[in-house]
């Protein structure tokens, strides 16, 4: 609720304006009925996904269990054993199920949900104007500029929470023990390389309904599913039970991966190109400087010593001082490689800060 109030704010600046209006002709119900039907098979389809991941996760305590104690398992002289040893020392027997994999899940979509979906929603407006008007280029030009921009931040988010994703966890879910929150971490990690993907298939998504092709979106959707339920089914049948949800997170990641792929082929076709060469060239170079950081950002980390069972107040000084320590290096890097699109991300909070720099300065 509180994001979509926000963006009421860029939509009032854009020159959008609400006025109250009696009676269905002409409010668009042909376009919503078109791609709304399309849109709720997706949703049929990514919850039958989320339920089929979610049951199989469900399990992954007891596969463990099994994998551990198997040969004593049903032998009524030695199930008092094991279920002593487990009861005298629950942290140690910790393995991530259902729960551990929704927290996860919940942490890896922040930077998502803040900055990423904001940026996407923002340019969809310029972007269905432009598709009604038949105006390709200038479809093509905003995806473009949007992807770089995505891509830029995604990057450095994925290496944050790829380093700091046991004290991340940590700050979080403050309540949580040392065992629950290294299996939330554990998780968190192949999520977080997914947040670059992520954005890129959300904003190409919003080109779609640009366009009212709500079919296309279901078509690839149509992919997605059934290649992530048998990445499931893969990590189930191959891993141990201790590392299912990891194995079922590295199976999210690689769905996403080919979702931008298929997305991105349609919309070569649609937008007679999509500016490949120019966005491949700054995944290059931000990919070098998220390197560079996440080198540092280890290093760092590393004079911390062991993180296990970290405190809240120790996890929130070892991410402030690795995440500065990051971004300086990635910034660094950035310029040091002229990519241009950081000047974008950065310019929201230069304007915020402007005033108050402005004031220190009267001072």
């Amino acid at each position: 609720m509180g994001q979509a109030l926000i963006l009421l704010v860029p939509l009032y600046r854009s020159g959008f304006r609400w006025r109250f209006r009696l009676g269905l002709h002409g409010i668009g119900l042909r376009s919503i009925g078109k791609v709304g039907g399309w849109t709720f098979g997706v949703v049929i389809l990514d919850q039958v996904g989320a339920w089929f991941s979610t049951r199989l996760v469900s399990g992954a305590p007891a596969a463990a269990l099994t994998d551990l104690f198997g040969p004593y398992l049903g032998d009524t002289t030695r199930e008092g054993l094991v279920t002593g040893i487990v009861a005298s020392a629950p942290g140690a027997f910790t393995v991530a199920g259902p729960a551990a994999y929704s927290q996860a899940l919940m942490i890896y979509l922040l930077p998502h949900s803040l900055v990423t979906v904001s940026i996407a929603t923002a340019l969809f407006t310029g972007m269905s104007k432009s598709a009604a008007a038949g105006d390709i280029d200038r479809v093509r030009f905003d995806l473009s500029r949007g992807l770089r921009i995505i891509t830029v931040f995604t990057l450095f988010a994925a290496a944050v929470l790829v380093v700091l994703a046991l004290p991340v966890t940590k700050l979080l879910l403050p309540t949580s023990g040392a065992s629950s929150a290294a299996a939330v971490a554990e998780i968190l990690v192949p999520l977080a390389i997914g947040l670059v993907p992520l954005g890129g298939m959300v904003l190409m998504r919003w080109v779609y309904f640009a366009f009212e092709d709500g079919k296309g979106v279901f078509m690839i959707q149509l992919v997605q599913t059934p290649l992530f339920m048998a990445g499931c089914w893969v990590a189930v049948t191959v891993l141990p039970g201790q590392w299912w949800a990891v194995g079922i997170a590295v199976a999210f990641t690689f769905a996403r991966i080919v979702v931008v792929v298929l997305r991105a082929s349609g919309l070569r076709r649609m937008l007679h190109g999509i500016d490949g060469a120019r966005i491949a060239g700054l995944l290059v170079r931000a990919s070098l400087a998220t390197g560079a950081s996440v080198v540092t950002g280890f290093a760092v980390r590393l004079l911390f010593g062991d993180l296990y069972g970290l405190s809240w107040m120790t996890a929130l000084v070892v991410t402030v001082v690795v995440t500065a320590v990051m971004g300086v290096t990635y910034v660094a890097v950035l310029r040091l490689l002229r990519v241009q699109e950081l000047t974008d991300v950065l310019r929201p909070f230069a304007a915020r800060l402007r005033p108050l720099t402005s004031r220190i300065r009267r001072r």
